[in-house]
């Protein structure tokens, strides 16, 4: 409509809220709890060009995604004939598939999602990462000017931590998830 992109299954997407997708001559796609993981590697000047849609910041999709933007390496390399390490491309290859084999958590229910608990300890590295980022999005603070992607940071950290819990213990690992793997997604 008018030009305007349509981001709702973005902003629909990381939040887990139901989606449904209308078009002209199909039937209506529908999602209650969409799950989006999107990767994207995308030149410098191309990331640039996305804060100057307005209307991708005030809806809020530029807050859902984590960017980074290394430092080049060019001038500094030197050729390294180091290939990976096979037993660790099988192990994380294998906890893959596990992860994308694993039986829905309720059979009568495909939809309910598998819950992971941050709690106790865990909760209070999670809390003090949380209370760091919210201090600094005040208006004399170091991410005053980034308060979209600030207030979203928190979640997305918690999330990483579920992943990272994920890949170390697999579907049938503990819910709990350990201080030292919410220390390591805060960091990441």
């Amino acid at each position: 409509k008018g030009g305007t992109p349509n981001i709702e299954v973005f902003l629909k997407g990381h939040a887990g809220d139901a989606v449904r997708v209308d078009r002209t001559g199909r039937t209506a796609d529908f999602a209650r709890s969409a799950a989006l993981t999107c990767i994207l590697t995308a030149q410098p000047c191309i990331l640039k060009s996305l804060t100057a849609k307005e209307h991708f910041r005030a809806r809020g999709l530029l807050a859902r995604f984590l960017f980074t933007m290394p430092p080049g390496l060019i001038g500094t390399r030197s050729y390294g004939n180091r290939p990976m390490d096979p037993e660790l491309v099988d192990q994380y290859a294998g906890r893959l598939r596990e992860l994308l084999a694993a039986e829905p958590a309720n059979l009568d229910d495909p939809e309910q999602p598998r819950r992971l608990i941050l709690d106790g300890e865990a909760l209070e590295v999670w809390r003090t990462f949380h209370d760091r980022i919210e201090a600094a999005q005040a208006p004399d603070g170091d991410l005053s000017h980034l308060t979209d992607f600030a207030s979203k940071l928190p979640g997305a950290v918690a999330r990483l931590a579920g992943i990272m819990h994920l890949m170390k213990h697999g579907p049938a690992g503990p819910m709990m998830i350990a201080p030292d793997t919410a220390a390591g997604a805060w960091a990441l």
